[in-house]
């Protein structure tokens, strides 16, 4: 934290494990709810990271993060690979996991 207004930040992520813990108990949302308040105190644009579950996707949306990413969206892919799909005009394959029910862009 120290270095927080040392470096020139536009955003702030959300670590995975956090996100995995999300209703796991009210320490865990705390966190998380500290994170996004600083990031929102400072300008900076709040990234959520593993997001799996259309919970953990509607819990997030209520504490306004504002991005995410993980398998509920698609699964990982190469750059060049995303490149090639959006002029392509194709649509990113989602993920298989069972909770994945929409896309974000």
């Amino acid at each position: 934290l120290s270095y927080i207004h040392q470096l020139p930040l536009s955003s702030l992520k959300i670590d995975r494990s956090f996100v995995n813990q999300l209703g796991d108990g009210k320490e865990n949302l705390e966190i998380i709810k500290t994170i996004v308040s600083l990031a929102k105190s400072l300008d900076l644009k709040i990234i959520a990271e593993g997001i799996e579950t259309q919970g953990q996707m509607a819990e997030l949306l209520k504490l306004s993060c504002e991005f995410g990413q993980g398998y509920y969206f698609a699964k990982p892919l190469a750059g060049e690979e995303i490149v090639k799909q959006f002029a392509n005009g194709s649509r990113i394959p989602r993920s298989k996991t069972k909770d994945s029910k929409m896309i974000a862009a």
